[in-house]
């Protein structure tokens, strides 16, 4: 739970690396929790690491079927253009925002 929180912080303050990491922490203490899942695929998106997210969203769907919001998040997964994944890249490397 606490590792949870700590990912949720980072990931306000856009510091998805270091969420990613906490979220990873989480999963190994509690792997069938959905929203783990779903939150680890948000950070992997984030970083650009498009397979990664798509399997955690995966995940996240055998845990939970039923979720609307697992299934957008695939569906957006098919949306990222290259112009995203290089927007992403960037701000990746110089820390920009925008």
């Amino acid at each position: 739970m606490i590792a949870w929180l700590a990912a949720r912080i980072r990931c306000y303050y856009e510091q998805f690396a270091v969420a990613l990491k906490l979220l990873q922490q989480a999963i190994e203490q509690k792997a069938d929790h959905f929203v783990l899942w779903l939150e680890l695929g948000q950070c992997q998106q984030e970083l650009g690491l498009i397979e990664p997210a798509r399997k955690s969203f995966g995940i996240a769907r055998q845990l939970n079927p039923g979720s609307s919001e697992v299934s957008l998040k695939l569906i957006s997964l098919a949306d990222i253009s290259l112009a995203s994944r290089f927007h992403n890249w960037w701000r990746r490397t110089f820390g920009t925002s925008k």
